[in-house]
């Protein structure tokens, strides 16, 4: 709808007190009843649509909170992203346009109340948790069909009309599934934390897809049968540290008479591994068919692919690895290094220690700086990365500390040297556990030339120096391809753009005809 002219008169009115404005805002046809909702982008007002003698909701730009034409934008991309989805269970838009610098659209007016406010109450009874949650999957299906994902489904986005039909609302997060977001940068965080998923929470735009729709919808169900999302943290920084970090308490924690196969349901979506939760939010609704019926849920049974997809992939901790392809690198290349360096001295026939060590201090001061300067560009260390450096810390003093047992045992130099290849087993079983399920196989291979340093121990150093830098070289090589190949290089991990909503209860009602 085009601006349209107003005379010197009227512009200069105080436009508040006269009727059909609110809060200073007048748009032409609409009288504005009352604001009936507010989030972090815009406000919705109760309106009567004058020439088609209808109440609509109106929803326009936050004011002063979002501005320039980047919120414009991401405003009418969700008009447009609602507007092309016909669903009974989705709130329908009906028109975008903008009136002396306010940009609005107009949608179906629900008359009833937000989920959120009906969980102030309490949880839902299962069916009903279950009823609502299998409508608005089925919903979210249909408009991942459509190519449109979500990406801020909670509880205060969706709307119970009287007779406790759910419509979904507000898409202004809404992606196109086929394009990449260029308003939302790799690095920028937006959503609702307690509801969002990992890779949401860290910005990669280019794994947010269905998956992460599933996810925000098996979020709402614990929240619905439980009473509280699934994360829930004193601030904003803590419930993202927990999504990243931490598994949710189990959901018959909380809520014990809640049934085994729900519990199995939620858990299912609330996978960190995108490929561990429902392949589609179709998938979903199906087991909350079959759960309403008494059949069997596919959640129940794991498939034994799915069970080596959770041992060999990335943990949630996994992210930190994002940024350390080059001191992966680095740290392998150093490595590889020391250990030629003692290869070379066994090979000379050189037995005294001092040289070994000096061997061990040089590449470890001549590595400290870089280390340093790599590390420094990355900004404050955070929690995995204290943990990770600690357990490299632990294998290093086990390094030295094999010189310091041979030299109290009076065993010639590097007698124990396959020692540190099972001290290397040891950190990268650990690093499995804490990074990425790829370490077992490192682990394994530790094992193995523990075998070949006893076979052939003349290259026993050797052997060390290859297997110990691999561990580094090809995860810091991966990782550095992998960011190479991905689209969305502009944004960056290193500090979030934070706009995080508060999870406020929005009701507007469904769009009636005189």
């Amino acid at each position: 709808m085009a601006d349209e002219p107003l005379d010197r008169d009227d512009a200069a009115a105080d436009v508040s007190s006269r009727p059909g404005s609110e809060g200073g805002i007048e748009i032409p046809d609409f009288d504005l009843e009352a604001e009936i909702g507010r989030g972090g982008m815009g406000v919705v007002y109760r309106a009567r649509q004058r020439s088609l003698r209808r109440t609509v909701a109106l929803k326009t730009i936050t004011p002063g909170r979002l501005e320039g034409q980047s919120a414009v934008e991401r405003f009418r991309r969700e008009a447009e992203a609602a507007g092309r989805l016909s669903h009974p269970n989705i709130v329908p838009v009906y028109e975008f346009g903008s009136s002396r610098g306010t940009h609005y659209f107009t949608m179906g007016f629900v008359e009833g109340q937000s989920l959120a406010t009906r969980l102030q109450a309490g949880p839902l009874p299962e069916r009903e948790a279950v009823q609502i949650l299998r409508d608005v999957a089925r919903a979210i299906q249909y408009a991942h069909e459509q190519g449109v994902v979500h990406r801020d489904l909670k509880p205060a986005n969706v709307l119970l009309d009287r007779s406790g039909v759910p419509r979904v609302t507000d898409f202004g997060l809404a992606k196109n599934i086929d394009q990449e977001d260029g308003l939302t940068m790799s690095g920028d965080m937006l959503g609702t934390p307690s509801y969002m998923p990992p890779e949401q929470v860290i910005g990669n735009t280019g794994n947010i897809g269905p998956g992460s729709d599933v996810w925000g919808l098996g979020a709402m169900l614990y929240a619905l049968l439980s009473g509280r999302p699934p994360f829930v943290g004193r601030t904003v920084i803590d419930t993202v540290r927990q999504v990243l970090e931490h598994e949710p308490i189990p959901l018959r924690v909380i809520a014990p008479d809640v049934s085994r196969d729900l519990d199995l349901i939620v858990s299912k979506c609330l996978q960190k591994p995108i490929e561990l939760r429902y392949r589609s939010a179709g998938a979903l609704a199906d087991d909350l068919d079959a759960f309403l019926v008494g059949g069997t849920i596919s959640a129940a049974s794991a498939r034994f692919s799915d069970l080596v997809a959770r041992w060999l992939g990335d943990t949630p901790q996994g992210h930190v690895l994002d940024f350390w392809g080059p001191l992966w690198l680095a740290q392998g290349i150093f490595l590889f290094v020391m250990m030629l360096t003692a290869q070379i001295l066994l090979w000379a026939e050189v037995s005294s220690r001092l040289p070994y060590a000096l061997a061990l201090v040089l590449s470890f001061v001549a590595w400290s700086p870089i280390f340093i300067y790599l590390r420094r560009r990355r900004g404050p260390i955070t929690h995995s990365e204290r943990q990770l450096a600690h357990i490299w810390g632990g294998n290093l003093l086990s390094m030295a500390g094999v010189l310091v047992a041979e030299t109290i045992l009076g065993l010639p130099v590097l007698t124990l040297a396959p020692l540190m290849l099972l001290m290397g087993a040891a950190t990268t079983f650990a690093m499995a556990a804490m990074l990425s399920g790829v370490y077992y196989l490192h682990t394994a291979a530790h094992l193995v030339g523990v075998g070949l340093m006893i076979v052939v121990p003349e290259f026993k150093m050797l052997i060390v120096g290859l297997i110990a830098s691999a561990a580094f070289v090809i995860p810091g090589l991966q990782i550095l391809l992998r960011s190479r190949a991905r689209p969305d290089r502009s944004g960056s991990h290193e500090s979030f753009h934070w706009s995080v909503e508060a999870d406020d209860s929005k009701t507007h009602g469904e769009a009636r005809d005189d």
